[in-house]
């Protein structure tokens, strides 16, 4: 029964309470996640008009393979509005949002308090509440989250980080969704550095149960990449080579991001001008890492604005500029082949992701887990029920 659809096996287990407790089993949910590991979707995100309360678009998904031929138009659950969210990432088919800030704050459904975990497969969800008050300190606080699902036990983790604007340290907690509480990270091994600055914080990649975000080191004025163990918990630093150190002190760069290229972490420089790309590749040798240079990419015919990812046969998924429109397309480095995707978004309209068909959270109900306690210093379990709100953030509709 593995290679169904997993909308198909949600329906199979009303047929009797043995399927039933059978598809909603662990070990049924990771034999189903591992058989469809490989068989990768792409999800478009394609703003088209702008409102007060922020974008209208389209959701695309499409058969990650190199004719994108079978596309679909994804519906979403009629409370999900992902017109508010910023993705951070996906894992083992479940997707994670992050409210945003925008006009008419107070008539928005989701705050930057707010994370969404998706299984767009199943169309399913849970809201999750964050408190973002950071203990001892008045100065201005900021947070953001990486999101992976742990190989082991396939439950899903969010890791936040909160820090304030005189960067005395950083605070990180991980949320477990089994367990529904916020709490510090299982190994304390290693710290991370107070002046650490997160350049892309939503830019974080999820590869073999680790979580890694491209950080820079503002004492040392370098840049590094910072993992998190989705099994054991644990922080580690990873250097970059020197030439791509030099590379990014001498040259001037437009972007520097990492992304998943290949099932193995990619470092991308995009150079001015835009069209002008270096990729790197880390390789791993038991505990140590090292990059080798994949390939330079030049792309003088086209108007790129950005690079969105790659595709899982290593094509780059490219914003381009068409006439003041926005298209996406997939473009093939060695044979420079381009596959047009998408056409008429806005600027900065696309958000593209991949994931995979899973049965993760198909025995929840979407709802949202909140804080029961109005302390903001005492570390509340987030529980089933009605979500509390200060309301200087805003009102409930």
């Amino acid at each position: 029964m593995t290679w169904l659809p997993a909308k198909s096996l949600i329906r199979f287990r009303s047929v009797s309470k043995k399927w039933n407790s059978l598809i909603s089993s662990s070990k049924f949910k990771a034999d189903y996640t591992t058989r469809h590991a490989l068989l990768q979707n792409l999800l478009i995100c394609n703003s088209q008009s702008s409102t007060v309360r922020g974008w209208e678009g389209l959701l695309v998904s499409m058969v990650d393979d190199d004719t994108f031929s079978e596309q679909l138009y994804v519906t979403t659950p009629e409370s999900l509005e992902l017109k508010e969210l910023q993705i951070v990432g996906s894992s083992h088919g479940l997707l994670c949002f992050v409210g945003v800030p925008g006009f008419g704050f107070d008539r928005l459904k989701y705050t930057p308090n707010d994370v969404v975990i998706w299984n767009p497969s199943i169309n399913n969800f849970v809201s999750i509440f964050m408190l973002n008050v950071k203990k001892g300190c008045l100065h201005g606080q900021y947070s953001f989250i990486g999101f992976g699902v742990c190989p082991n036990t396939l439950d899903p983790k969010i890791v936040k980080f909160l820090t304030c604007k005189c960067r005395c340290n950083v605070d990180v907690e991980v949320f477990t969704l089994s367990s529904r509480v916020w709490r510090s990270p299982l190994s304390n091994t290693i710290m991370l550095r107070k002046n650490i600055d997160f350049t892309y914080p939503y830019n974080n990649v999820v590869i073999d149960g680790f979580i890694y975000w491209f950080v820079f080191e503002r004492r040392e004025r370098i840049n590094m990449i910072v993992s998190f163990n989705l099994t054991n918990e644990e922080f580690t630093e990873i250097q970059l080579s020197d030439e791509i150190q030099l590379s990014l002190k001498w040259s001037y760069h437009i972007d520097s991001r990492i992304f998943k290229f290949k099932e193995s972490l990619a470092v991308v420089l995009q150079k001015a001008p835009q069209e002008d790309f270096e990729v790197w590749k880390m390789e791993i040798n038991g505990v140590t890492r090292s990059f080798t240079r994949l390939f330079n990419i030049e792309i003088p015919d086209l108007s790129v604005i950005k690079l969105c990812g790659f595709n899982k046969n290593g094509q780059l998924i490219l914003e381009m500029d068409n006439h003041g429109s926005r298209d996406l397309v997939a473009y093939e480095p060695y044979t420079k082949r381009i596959n047009n995707l998408v056409n008429n978004g806005r600027s900065g309209s696309f958000m593209v992701t991949s994931y995979t068909e899973s049965l993760l959270l198909c025995d929840r109900y979407p709802t949202k887990l909140g804080l029961t306690r109005l302390d903001p210093f005492k570390k509340a379990d987030p529980l089933l029920g009605r979500k509390w709100t200060p309301n200087i953030h805003r009102r409930q509709r």
